[in-house]
């Protein structure tokens, strides 16, 4: 058109030969494509030729060595374009497979067995380093079962831990009488605690317990109807317990020290 002003998306020469391919142009870089790039009359002529580099696709995965490459105009066989395979001997190898737990970097981005691969199990957090990961969701992360994430030790496979900020606090710890659940179960002092005291059963009030029925507490005060000692052999009677006098001739053990009427005055009849 003849305008006294540039109008828009119009330009003074008249050159192009495609003026549909951006790339397609007067100056333009001949390239091997069976097309005029250059819009010089020509196709593909070997002194304006830009050759292609090619790469070895030795295993035939459409993903070539970049080591191993050659400039050509058309595709030769056993090369390729794309020279993104970090092993090309291996056809399960290449930027398009999913990372497995194998110790060798099937994507070829650089890293192996990284975090989110296939056969990826769980690993925990474990900041207080007592063997035991958070319990947070938050602190839990998908690595391969024999490559922990993190620094050694950072990350373990046991979860559980209640109070990842004290190495004393975690499952395998046992129970303490101090108000605090010890071993993560959710429950204080339960157990009975490695510290908590024991107590016997006193039927008969003779101040010694029976030691087959007993409990446990955190307090060293007794439960009402039940003593420290456990001595008592038969605490259905009150009269019988070791500081209970065995001379009365009744064939019992008063004492409870295994004998009876031991220490009786004269023969018992």
């Amino acid at each position: 058109m003849d305008s006294c002003q540039q109008p828009s998306g119009y330009v003074e020469t008249d050159d192009d030969c495609d003026d549909g391919n951006f790339s397609i142009h007067p100056g333009g870089a001949e390239i091997c494509n069976d097309t005029d790039d250059d819009c010089d009359g020509e196709a593909d002529e070997p002194a304006e030729l830009q050759f292609v580099a090619w790469y070895r696709d030795a295993d035939g995965d459409g993903y070539g060595d970049p080591d191993r490459s050659i400039d050509e105009c058309t595709q030769l066989v056993g090369y390729v374009l794309n020279s993104g395979d970090c092993d090309d001997t291996r056809s399960d190898v290449n930027p398009r497979m999913s990372e497995v737990c194998n110790g060798i970097d099937d994507d070829c981005n650089g890293e192996a067995d990284e975090a989110g691969e296939v056969g990826a199990v769980a690993w925990y957090l474990d900041d207080d380093g007592d063997g035991f990961g958070s319990q947070d969701p938050a602190d839990e992360i998908f690595a391969c079962p024999l490559r922990p994430p993190g620094e050694p030790g950072e990350y373990v496979r046991q979860a559980g831990d209640c109070r990842d900020d004290d190495a004393t606090i975690n499952p395998g710890v046992e129970e303490t009488c101090d108000d605090i659940d010890n071993n993560c179960d959710g429950i204080e002092d339960e157990g009975p605690p490695r510290d908590s005291f024991y107590y016997y059963r006193d039927d008969d009030g003779d101040g010694f317990g029976n030691p087959t029925s007993f409990t446990t507490a955190c307090t060293s005060v007794p439960p009402i109807g039940f003593v420290a000692n456990p001595d008592d052999c038969n605490d259905m009677a009150m009269a019988v317990n070791p500081l209970a006098d065995d001379d009365n001739c009744d064939g019992v053990d008063d004492d409870c020290d295994g004998e009876a009427d031991e220490h009786s005055p004269g023969p018992c009849p």
